[in-house]
């Protein structure tokens, strides 16, 4: 279980996507539809994609960003931080990258340019989402960490706070009561939901004014996306789908005691897919995606596919129903 527990960590090199951006996007109305965004970072790998169904975003540990028509030749890579991206996200006409530097970037996807670049935080960015519009992203004003020599083993210590972003760069405070780290956001219909790394029951839920945290069955929780009118969570227990108007849940997978933990989950038409140390698997039945027995760097829903990203830089579109790998190509460097 250290293995896993670090391997949560990792999450922290990405654009988690806590996420995992991530944390997992929602949608824009109109022209940017972002697409559900999953990443478990290692430390020398691509770490981040997303896709609008037709072009593949991929950022590196570099800050570089890769614009990439799939499953056709890729363009070349831009600067687009100075560091590890923490969240991307890529509508038809506009792409979204929240990065370790700090700053949120809105590009045009197709001049491949930033729109504007904003930071929300003093401290670090770690989450984004989607809602409405806007984009909600969750950082923090202070930037106190564990003092661990080695970045990718730092911990970040400070209470998470909100800010919503609209499409204009303009920067809102969103009230928030949480004890730590924000480490994944889920948004839907005018709620958000927040995994809260410093809560003994560490799912935040808001919506306007309220805010009251939802109990798990076997905290913590470990992964968060969003699911039409309702939240998938993973806990130690199992897969939630969870009503975040009144906190009712029902069981949609149900874990051994011995089960790895859910990394990140996506919802793709009616399956839902996730990554643990062991591999690509979908629920309920915990069926193996990949005969590949090892955590991915990074996951996000295409189209009605899935693409997954490994640690040797190769990325395949998976079958997210069997499997079948649909195509495959190795990312540039």
């Amino acid at each position: 279980m250290g293995k896993i527990r670090t391997s949560i960590w990792l999450l922290a090199v990405v654009v988690g996507i806590g996420i995992i951006l991530t944390n997992c996007m929602g949608e824009l109305r109109g022209d940017m539809t972002l697409s559900q965004t999953s990443s478990l970072g290692l430390p020398y790998s691509p770490a981040v994609l997303a896709s609008n169904g037709e072009v593949i975003l991929v950022a590196d540990r570099s800050g570089s960003l890769l614009f990439w028509q799939w499953p056709e030749s890729p363009g070349s890579a831009i600067k687009a931080h100075e560091d590890s991206p923490k969240a991307v996200a890529i509508g038809r006409d506009f792409a979204t990258t929240g990065g370790w530097d700090l700053t949120v970037k809105r590009w045009d996807a197709i001049a491949q340019k930033p729109r504007f670049s904003v930071k929300p935080f003093k401290g670090r960015i770690t989450a984004i989402c989607a809602q409405g519009d806007d984009l909600v992203v969750a950082g923090a004003n202070r930037d106190t960490t564990n003092k661990s020599s080695e970045k990718e083993d730092r911990v970040f210590l400070q209470p998470g706070e909100l800010r919503r972003v609209d499409a204009t760069g303009k920067l809102t405070p969103i009230p928030l009561e949480s004890a730590g780290q924000i480490d994944e956001l889920a948004c839907g219909d005018g709620w958000i939901l927040a995994i809260d790394r410093g809560a003994k029951d560490s799912l935040r839920w808001i919506e306007g004014s309220e805010q009251s945290t939802i109990p798990l069955a076997k905290g913590p929780a470990t992964a968060l996306a969003s699911l039409r009118t309702e939240a998938l969570v993973a806990d130690g227990a199992g897969i939630w789908a969870i009503n975040p108007k009144d906190g009712t849940r029902k069981s949609v997978a149900t874990f051994e005691p011995d089960s790895p933990q859910v990394l990140a989950l996506l919802a793709i038409n009616d399956s839902i897919v996730g990554a643990t140390s062991e591999g690509v698997f979908r629920w309920p039945g915990a069926t193996r995606l990949s005969p590949k027995k090892m955590q991915p760097v990074a996951l996000a829903k295409h189209g009605n596919s899935l693409l997954v990203l490994w640690e040797d830089g190769w990325l395949e579109e998976l079958d997210p129903e069997n499997g079948t790998v649909l195509h495959g190509a190795k990312v540039p460097r």
